[in-house]
């Protein structure tokens, strides 16, 4: 699990310089949360605890990285608590469970609270709390257009590779 949460220090380190500090905050909180729920859990129950094996911090840093910048903190702690608690440790722990926990907490949310997970802030901008968030519009994806040898005037491949275009 260690190389695993190595391996993802650039995706982290990109994400802060392209959606700020909000990044650090949002993924410490996570990280945290599917910690204190997994020892908590083990320990009510008296389960051997397996905090050490660093599947709950890499559970909170993925679980950080299916969430929007703009997503309020609570949203964090309900995300890990579903996944660490409902998916991972209801069905046995790690290894036991049969869906990833990270993805059905993300579908979890994504049910239970659609509008804090399809608002969305746009690269680069920094939200600040006087900001207005974007909220994402559906249509004919960029893939369908390129498919098709048409590609759009006023969208660049620089702008689509930085994630500017979604």
């Amino acid at each position: 699990m260690l190389d695993v949460i190595i391996a993802l220090i650039p995706v982290f380190v990109w994400a802060i310089y392209i959606f700020g500090v909000r990044v650090i905050t949002l993924t410490s909180l996570s990280v945290v949360s599917c910690i204190l729920f997994e020892y908590l859990f083990q320990k009510l129950n008296h389960r051997e605890i397996t905090i050490g094996d660093f599947s709950a911090v890499l559970s909170g840093v993925l679980l950080a990285f299916n969430l929007p910048v703009s997503a309020p903190l609570w949203l964090c702690v309900i995300g890990a608590f579903f996944a660490i608690v409902v998916v991972k440790q209801l069905f046995g722990g790690l290894g036991k469970n049969f869906v990833n926990p990270v993805l059905a907490a993300r579908v979890f949310l994504f049910i239970s609270f659609p509008h804090q997970m399809t608002t969305y802030v746009a690269p680069l901008t920094y939200p600040q709390p006087w900001k207005i968030s974007v909220d994402i519009t559906s249509s004919a994806t960029l893939l369908s257009q390129l498919k098709s040898g048409v590609l759009p005037e006023n969208i660049s491949f620089a702008n689509l590779f930085l994630g500017r275009i979604g």
